[in-house]
């Protein structure tokens, strides 16, 4: 069995020439995965082995990780168009690399999804990356033509990646109402920890910490992966506590974090001790139980445990409906810049925050605000609106006897109260089956209650969440004035509940005493 020498000190065994075990990292844990080269068919296995190897010594392991995917999809495209296999790529012409990006367009990867436009492009990085190593080795048929062919075709092929990342950036930032949904929810679950009313509180404790780090400190995954129980660093004479961060392509800081940080780290720390001892580790994120393991912001179908998988499960919990149910730690660096941004319009100021090397990195927060502005013009447009359709809408009762001919309607057609708003007023003994081609929501006979209240606002909601996605003018539109007509039920019945409790009694005022 030969060995491969890595960067980082690691090593590839070689089983035998079509079986390696290379080496991986899942966060900051060391592991192995197989390579298996017959996948590969045998007339090009040669030349991908030898990119392989000079790969291995030279890049870092998720380089080489990326060519040997690539390496396989690079496969299964000549399988699924019969081209012919060739390791002389310099015969490849840019219609060639082009129709392989629009390839890629209509497959399918993880969980059956459709590969991202920046696995895609990432692609066409590593194969240029693959041709360079051809070259380097002296393999035939490969020269810096071909690489300048790949790159020619990723920036064709990929154009407007900044455009596609800043649409990323508006559809993964919260809003302010999700944001404070999901504090909502922490604050709960570490209320539980505290006082020890619910059993699995100990066990989200991990997940509640490391949300807190991501959605308010801004900290990034690498860095929630590296967290060791000495990087906490409390100050207890000054109160200027501060945490020490490192993530692998970035140079060690400390941020400055407050008392409120610190006792849910300084929690974390106690209660995962003995998980710690276990498994010989000082990292700070460790699940509790029996068989304890180290959590990782990582999710894969072989990591099933993982501090993302724990989040999602907080939400079923805690039936989070608003909250969008793929929800990443990432994300929470993306809220937190996009709401700075926003709300300091300082852009060195929130470089300093959100520690970007450069303002460039800053710049993109800039423009995704968009998201929060058409949310707040949304709410302020329905709201107006709403004023003035009030005139078209029935007034809402709080008893039947307000409408005794309604009460006769009912009387008829008991199904008529069934209704999620109210009553309808339509006499089907009488009358016939509706024939209204309107949802029983816009329709004029419908009679609203004011105890449904709750649910003109969750209509209201929705619309106005469906609103701010919408991709067209046209859904747009119809999705405010559904929400509009669902504000101006709701001033009809704040209105009716007022007349029905009577005017508020006037406070007494007391005379001044008069100066001597």
């Amino acid at each position: 069995m030969t060995r491969i020498p890595c960067r980082g000190g690691r090593f590839v065994e070689c089983l035998d020439d079509d079986h390696w075990k290379a080496p991986a990292w899942r966060g900051t844990v060391a592991q192995t995965f197989t390579m298996d080269l017959t996948r590969i068919p045998g007339s090009v296995r040669p030349w991908w082995r030898r990119v392989l190897r000079e790969a291995f010594q030279v890049d870092s392991v998720a380089q080489v990780r990326g060519i040997w995917h690539t390496a396989l999809w690079f496969c299964r495209f000549h399988a699924a168009t019969t081209r012919p296999l060739s390791t002389t790529w310099d015969e490849w012409t840019a219609p060639d690399w082009g129709a392989y990006a629009e390839w890629l367009k209509d497959q399918k990867g993880f969980e059956n999804r459709p590969l991202s436009h920046e696995y895609r492009r990432g692609q066409f990085l590593w194969l240029a990356a693959a041709a360079r190593h051809a070259i380097d080795v002296g393999l035939p048929g490969t020269s810096e033509v071909t690489v300048a062919r790949i790159q020619s075709v990723s920036r064709r092929a990929f154009r407007g990646t900044g455009t596609l990342s800043n649409q990323r950036m508006q559809r993964r930032a919260l809003t302010r109402e999700q944001w404070d949904e999901l504090d909502t929810i922490l604050a709960d679950e570490w209320r539980a920890f505290i006082e020890g009313e619910d059993d699995s509180a100990q066990g989200f404790l991990p997940v509640v910490v490391a949300a807190w780090l991501a959605f308010h400190h801004g900290l990034r995954s690498a860095e929630i992966n590296r967290i060791t129980v000495d990087d906490v660093l409390p100050d207890p004479k000054t109160e200027r506590h501060h945490l020490r961060v490192n993530a692998p392509n970035k140079e060690p800081d400390r941020i400055p974090i407050g008392r409120d940080t610190l006792t849910m780290l300084e929690a974390l720390v106690s209660a995962g001790e003995e998980s710690r001892k276990m498994l010989q580790t000082r990292l700070l994120f460790v699940s509790m139980g029996t068989e304890p393991e180290i959590l990782t912001t990582s999710s894969t179908p072989w990591n099933r445990t993982g501090l993302t998988d724990g989040l999602r499960a907080l939400f079923e919990k805690h039936q989070a409906t608003n909250l969008p149910p793929d929800l990443k730690f990432p994300d929470g660096r993306l809220t937190l810049g996009t709401h700075l941004a926003y709300d300091i319009a300082n852009r060195e100021r929130v470089r300093q925050i959100m520690r970007h090397e450069n303002a460039a990195t800053t710049e993109r927060y800039y423009r995704v605000p968009d998201k929060l502005r058409v949310a707040r013009d949304i709410a302020a447009a329905i709201r107006s609106e709403a004023v003035r359709l009030t005139i078209a809408c029935q007034q809402p009762i709080v008893t039947l006897d307000e409408r005794p001919a309604h009460r006769e309607v009912l009387a008829r057609n008991p199904a008529n109260a069934q209704l999620e708003y109210g009553s309808c007023g339509l006499d089907v003994a009488r009358q016939g089956t509706c024939r209204m081609a309107v949802h029983c929501f816009e329709c004029p006979l419908l009679v609203p209650w004011v105890s449904k209240r709750h649910n003109f606002v969750y209509e209201r909601d929705v619309y106005e969440k469906k609103a701010a996605e919408a991709t067209n003018e046209r859904d747009r539109e119809n999705s405010l004035r559904h929400a509009a007509l669902a504000e101006a039920h709701i001033l009809l019945i704040d209105r009716r509940k007022e007349a029905a409790l009577g005017p508020t009694p006037p406070t007494r005022t007391r005379r001044p005493r008069r100066s001597s």
